[in-house]
């Protein structure tokens, strides 16, 4: 029974460091975001702007 309690509580603390680390990853995802936003908007604005089917638009 203690082997399990303690993988328990093993794996509730590691749970708990994932949600930590995804946390401060989204927090450093935007600051990452905010300083490379000029080289993302433009992909970004191109694959939007991209036509989603295969034939050309109508113009």
């Amino acid at each position: 029974m203690t082997d399990l309690i303690v993988h328990a509580l093993g794996a509730a603390y590691f749970a708990g460091l994932l949600c930590l680390a995804a946390a401060g990853l989204r927090g450093t995802g935007r600051v990452w975001a905010t300083l490379n936003a000029r080289r993302r908007r433009p992909v970004r604005a191109g694959r939007r702007l991209a036509p989603p089917a295969p034939f050309p638009p109508a113009r």
